[in-house]
């Protein structure tokens, strides 16, 4: 990861996502931040001065290579126990750490939303579809892949409420599932992560983010990974909702 994720395609354009949320009016004022998963450090990387940024990974590797480009704020943890106090995070970030075989998914929401602020925000990404999965998933320890609805349901249960949601990679999907139902039937192993020509991995990056943008604004449900913030509910506003839907 450390050596692709500064310049693949695939990782540029999710931080590009992220940080375009990061700047919206919603999230204007917000100071602590909180990379849940941080893996080596890319998306912290990108933080202005102006926050003030938390990074946790359960891998020592991954927080080696977080503290080798000069972050700070940096520890090995536990996803399901994280050791910050309760209500402390304006935001919240998990990017692809929900899905690993090694995480509750439903714990670990639970424990980020013990952390998160009410009416502070988390910003999600998930492997999307089970269809889609492949060989990858396995490189990855990747257990399961999310469905909009399913991931609705586990943070509405969790205390958040969805501002946004939709897929990204959806132009690159028919491929992707051809590419993977392919993969399954010759028995390919490995990951589809490795180092493409600059060229190749600029067309990539520009056809991913009109893609992601295209999503966003449509609201599309199906492509490789879904995207999503969630505002956390304090007691009051949870009470007028759960009010109003029992009207």
């Amino acid at each position: 990861m450390r050596s692709l994720e500064d310049h693949h395609w695939w990782f540029t354009t999710l931080r590009a996502l992220v940080s375009c949320e990061l700047r919206t009016s919603e999230l204007r004022g917000s100071r602590t931040i909180c990379d849940l998963g941080c893996g080596s450090g890319g998306m912290m990387a990108l933080l202005d001065s102006s926050w003030h940024c938390t990074g946790l990974d359960a891998s020592p590797q991954a927080v080696h290579e977080c503290i080798n480009r000069g972050l700070k704020n940096v520890v090995v943890g536990d996803i399901h126990r994280i050791d910050l106090e309760s209500a402390s995070m304006d935001v919240a970030l998990c990017l692809d750490v929900l899905y690993h075989e090694k995480v509750d998914d439903l714990r670990a929401m639970l424990e980020i939303a013990r952390i998160v602020r009410p009416g502070g925000r988390l910003i999600l990404n998930v492997a999307a579809w089970k269809a889609l999965r492949g060989s990858h998933d396995k490189v990855v320890c990747g257990a399961r892949r999310y469905t909009p609805d399913q991931l609705m349901e586990l943070a509405t249960r969790c205390g958040f409420v969805v501002e946004k949601l939709h897929a990204w990679n959806a132009i690159l999907s028919p491929l992707i599932l051809l590419w993977r139902h392919a993969g399954r039937l010759i028995g390919r192993s490995g990951s589809d992560l490795f180092r493409l020509p600059s060229p190749l991995n600029r067309c990539l990056s520009t056809v991913a983010w009109w893609d992601a943008l295209a999503c966003s604004r449509w609201g599309l449900i199906w492509g490789g990974s879904l995207f999503g913030v969630f505002r956390k509910l304090d007691s009051q506003a949870e009470s007028c909702e759960r009010d109003t839907a029992t009207s």
